[in-house]
């Protein structure tokens, strides 16, 4: 931001150096599986909080069309 400023950029000196944001998951899962069947099928838990989040991912053929 302070390589092409802009009118709020003076504003910037205002916050602290080390302020950190971070939203989602956090960047280790607890636990991540694949499934052995014919599709790759990821299952991956992340924990944070005492909040679990699922998440399943999958990939499929994509047929080209004529």
């Amino acid at each position: 931001m302070r390589r092409q400023p802009g009118k709020d950029t003076p504003r910037l000196a205002l916050e602290p150096p080390d302020a950190r944001f971070q939203f989602g998951p956090p960047l280790r899962p607890a636990l991540r599986t694949i499934e052995d069947e014919s599709l790759p099928i990821c299952h991956t838990t992340w924990e944070t909080n005492g909040l679990r989040i699922l998440h399943t991912a999958f990939t499929t053929e994509l047929e080209e069309q004529t």
